[in-house]
């Protein structure tokens, strides 16, 4: 797919009841006409009152296709179906928060220094330093996150967010890693909530020193790629 743009929502939803007391209904998804040969998945969901999922239902897109059709449980009380398309480049304003958030690599190998090779380009923000051994997002993080949320809300691409730990002859490299992962994913999942749609991976790389660091191994580097999910997959 050669087109970098998010996707829509879709033109309208049909549900069909299969047979009177099946317990089974057929929700019918329509695209938009521009959709048609760019969407690469519709995504079913079923939605509790309190906000809960009951029910999943991922399909992948034929290319010609205009509408796409899952069977779901009839609806129970408060429930309702979500409904939102996927592309190369992110989601559809109607997907939940979070859903456009997966963990995986950032980088290939390291240099002769043992620093990881990240892929992407690197967004011209602060570093987000974190508090000794947190994973938290402070008040200050926040707003520089907020400011770079606004520059990529309606971008389509692939955001990439790594995380480090600072040495410190202390803590295993288990738990350094494990504090790596969690401070990307932190703002990995704070970027989706402030209305980023593209796609965001995230991963750890725990202390990449052997030597005591500095506070500004407690960080956490973003960076932006135009070429969508599939890039920088490795086979």
């Amino acid at each position: 797919m050669s087109s970098g743009e998010l996707p829509q929502d879709i033109a309208r939803l049909d549900q069909t009841p299969l047979n009177f007391g099946s317990g089974w209904i057929t929700a019918t998804a329509h695209l938009k006409k521009n959709e048609v040969g760019r969407a690469s998945h519709v995504v079913f969901m079923v939605r509790n009152a309190d906000g809960t999922t009951a029910r999943t239902v991922r399909m992948r897109v034929p290319s010609a296709a205009r509408r796409l059709s899952a069977r779901l449980p009839r609806l129970d009380e408060g429930q309702r179906i979500v409904t939102f398309v996927e592309n190369n480049f992110g989601l559809s304003p109607s997907a939940p928060k979070r859903r456009n958030v997966v963990q995986g690599a950032t980088g290939r190998g390291r240099d002769a220094a043992g620093n990881p090779i990240l892929f992407g380009e690197s967004l011209l923000v602060d570093r987000i330093i974190f508090d000794a051994t947190s994973p938290l997002l402070d008040a200050r993080d926040r707003a520089q996150l907020d400011r770079l949320a606004r520059e990529l809300r309606g971008r389509a691409g692939l955001l990439l967010i790594s995380g480090f730990a600072r040495q410190n002859l202390i803590d295993g490299s288990k738990f350094l890693k494990n504090l790596s992962i969690e401070r990307a994913r932190n703002v990995a999942n704070y970027l989706s909530s402030q209305g980023v749609r593209a796609w965001i991976r995230f991963d750890g790389y725990g202390a990449i020193t052997t030597e005591p660091g500095t506070a500004n191994d407690r960080r956490v580097e973003i960076r932006w790629s135009s070429a969508g999910r599939e890039a920088f997959i490795q086979k």
